[in-house]
């Protein structure tokens, strides 16, 4: 079973994308970055955190309803794109780069995220990482019904 791979160049980090999972892998040493920046993106909406990495304090905070969707919209790729493209530029006027970017949960808001986060080249991305939880076995199910 092959799986091709998409090079993406984000930033002095070359990131590899599977089209099926969208795993992300760097084939570089990543330089330690003072800032993370966290995307979290829950059922109907998608969160974004800056945070200092040596204290961890959060420092910012944002939502898709932030930069201005409501209902539908924030489940859509779109509000991942416009919400890591508000936070890359508030990130940038306030002085806090290089950061760490990290990806949680699955689904199509992440790739919109990529796309925001390229959208602002004067952000400097140290690197790129999936931190999905992933259990290792998970719960007990519930007992099977009988007829």
């Amino acid at each position: 079973m092959t799986t091709e791979l998409k090079q993406i160049e984000l930033k002095r980090t070359v990131v590899y994308t599977t089209p099926k999972v969208g795993l992300q892998m760097t084939t570089k040493p990543i330089p330690k970055a003072e800032f993370t920046l966290a995307f979290f993106t829950r059922k109907g909406n998608v969160h974004a955190v800056i945070r200092c990495t040596e204290t961890g304090n959060t420092l910012l905070k944002m939502s898709s309803g932030h930069v201005g969707l409501t209902g539908r919209r924030r489940k859509m790729p779109f509000a991942g794109q416009r919400l890591a493209t508000a936070i890359a530029k508030e990130a940038v006027q306030l002085g806090y780069n290089p950061v760490h970017v990290t990806l949680a949960y699955f689904g199509k808001r992440r790739q919109g995220v990529v796309k925001g986060l390229r959208a602002v080249p004067e952000l400097r991305v140290a690197g790129l990482e999936d931190v999905t939880p992933i259990p290792h076995n998970g719960c007990r199910p519930k007992k099977r019904r009988r007829l």
